[in-house]
């Protein structure tokens, strides 16, 4: 008498449920939201996670990326203008509302899940662990600014664990979209630009677009020119970001074309940003030109396919892609950013990142490739588009060409408008988003300092509480920023009580403030000002000297009485947050299913 054993579903991994698997066992369940399709673990024995059925949970978790990008980009721009800010500013309730967001959605993917006795899907856990990250990075900033002082930088610890933590949660979103992208391409390895379209690849295409916008946030400081580090590190790692999201998501949607669809995204959402920036009357981004070079990656991918005989084989097409990318990339960013005169990609620049930019491309694009294989069910080291056999519609093509070219000139329109003059100067005034008052002048020797040239800056205190905390002090601590070019040290007393100078030599160009730092009732002040180095000599006959005022803001410092043990907890939790989010990111992605 025969018996039939019925296999096991979701319990732990046992020895019998391995070997069922191994054997082509299916689960007793239906194909619904969240159920798996095929054997509840690998043949190696790791639990198989369900694929992704509807897109309701990956589209609000999108609209909750799009929230913290809009809340991002204004905050700052806030701290541009207005300096410290408190948690309640009106950015940080947008930003912050987005990532509750993602974390309400995805947590409901899971809790819903796990009442119904189903696994919670790839795209539910990696949405946890990445807006977990973020809300975790709040507290983190707290410790981390008691004691080590106001943030000037977005490349802190927390702020990176705050933009990492959102651009994972984009991922998460495009996991989703791409298993419904995957199954609905049944046995097609690669579609054409103007068939097989459906919903899930439109929305997978904005995800890619959003994704590759937060991930590029973390380069804002170049964007809004206030960066801190040398310009010479954006050009590899603007290159190495985007070409990541524009081949991930080509790749996940196999379609001819994805790379310059999923730019075209990118610069919509960026033309978008620059739009309410303008409508709210502040600072401006500026938007990099991906559009113009990610054409490159998909013609690199048709003319280096199978069907050729200068196939380089996967790897090798990749990469080779990657890097034209990244060199196109360089092309159209020199007289671009020369244009906005922002952060400069100068030749000299460009001489020394060109190396490091062309390698960047090309991992990026290959770490691309092979995650967007991952998750849209594909071979990794297969699967470029055959371009003997891929067949192009022309009028699609055609239209999705001009639509890339007007969108590129709304992008460029800034750039050309302004054609290389010096850009506004903000946060050193008087403005209706924060009480800034004039606490004294800063007087330029020469008026218009140039690069190279030695210069002076001469501070005259007006103010009575500010002359009253420095007293007869000799010396006044001082820093003046630009792009690698931090100027730092003392003002030295110079004859009256409240005056102060120093000479130094600028060695970048652009805009730059100088901050000196007073001792006030929350730890220190800021009197600010700013001003312009030019590139060179200006052939009119230029006066002097020239003045402007200083405003005090307050920026606290470390406070003195932190307990000594906050600053290794600080680093510890930043560490174990990142790599746990990062731990369940990899565990998800070993267990995918796209079926």
């Amino acid at each position: 008498m025969s018996t039939t054993v019925k296999p096991e579903t979701n319990g732990p991994p046992t020895r019998r449920t391995r070997r069922q698997a191994r054997k082509g066992a299916t689960p007793d369940n239906t194909p619904e939201h969240g159920r798996v399709d095929g054997p509840a673990f690998t043949a190696d024995g790791r639990l198989r996670l369900p694929a992704t059925r509807h897109l309701s949970s990956e589209m609000v978790m999108l609209g909750g990326v799009l929230l913290f990008l809009i809340g991002g980009t204004w905050d700052v721009s806030w701290h541009i203008v207005a300096g410290r800010e408190t948690f309640w500013s009106p950015p940080h309730l947008v930003l912050y509302a987005g990532i509750l967001l993602i974390f309400g959605t995805a947590l409901h993917g899971v809790s819903s899940a796990w009442q119904s006795g189903r696994l919670p899907t790839a795209s539910s856990l990696i949405g946890i662990a990445g807006s977990a990250m973020s809300l975790a990075s709040a507290p983190l900033d707290d410790f981390w600014h008691r004691v080590y002082g106001l943030d000037v930088t977005i490349w802190s610890p927390p702020h990176l664990l705050l933009i990492g933590g959102v651009t994972l949660a984009s991922f998460s979103a495009m996991v989703g979209i791409a298993q419904v992208v995957s199954r609905a391409a049944g046995g097609a390895s690669w579609h054409a630009f103007s068939t097989g379209w459906t919903p899930a690849t439109t929305a997978l295409f904005f995800s890619g677009g959003l994704f590759t916008a937060v991930g590029g946030a973390s380069l804002g400081e170049y964007d809004f020119d206030v960066a801190r580090s040398s310009v010479a590190y954006h050009p590899p790692l603007l290159a190495a970001l985007t070409a990541f999201g524009l081949v991930v998501t080509a790749r996940a949607g196999r379609r001819v074309g994805g790379a310059t669809l999923t730019a075209a995204t990118f610069t919509i959402l960026h033309v978008l940003l620059d739009w309410i920036q303008l409508g709210l009357s502040m600072p401006r981004p500026q938007v990099p030109l991906v559009l113009l070079a990610a054409p490159v990656v998909d013609m690199v991918l048709i003319l280096g396919g199978t069907g050729h005989r200068h196939n380089l084989g996967p790897v090798g097409t990749v990469a080779g892609a990657g890097a034209l990318y990244a060199a196109t990339l360089m092309l159209v960013q020199w007289p671009y950013t020369t244009a906005l005169a922002g952060s400069v990609w100068s030749l000299s620049v460009l001489t020394r990142a060109a190396v490091p930019t062309l390698a960047s491309g090309a991992i990026g694009a290959v770490a691309g490739w092979i995650v967007g294989s991952k998750i849209g069910g594909q071979p990794a080291l297969g699967g470029i588009p055959d371009g003997a056999k891929v067949s192009l519609s022309r009028w699609p093509e055609f239209i999705l060409a001009a639509a890339s070219i007007g969108l590129a000139g709304t992008a460029i329109a800034p750039a050309v408008r302004n054609n290389g003059a010096p850009r506004p100067i903000w946060g050193t005034e008087a403005n209706s988003l924060v009480d800034a008052p004039v606490v004294g002048q800063l007087t330029l020797r020469p008026a218009s300092p140039v690069v190279g040239e030695p210069m002076t800056m001469r501070v005259m205190f007006t103010d009575a509480t500010v002359l009253q905390t420095v007293g007869r002090s000799p010396a006044v601590p001082y820093e003046s920023p630009r792009a690698g070019d931090i100027a730092e040290g003392v003002m030295q007393a110079a004859g009256a009580p409240g005056v102060y100078e120093v000479t130094f030599t600028p060695r970048e160009a652009g805009r730059r403030w100088l901050t000196i730092y007073l001792p006030g009732e929350f730890g220190r002040m800021a009197a600010s000002s700013a001003f312009t180095v030019g590139s060179t000599a200006s052939g009119s006959l230029a006066p002097s000297s020239s003045t402007r005022s200083i405003v005090m803001r307050p920026e606290p410092g470390p406070d003195e009485n932190v307990p000594g043990w906050l600053e290794p907890v600080t680093g510890a939790g930043i560490g174990l947050v990142l790599a746990g989010s990062l731990a369940v990111t990899a565990w998800v992605l070993r267990r995918i299913d796209v079926r």
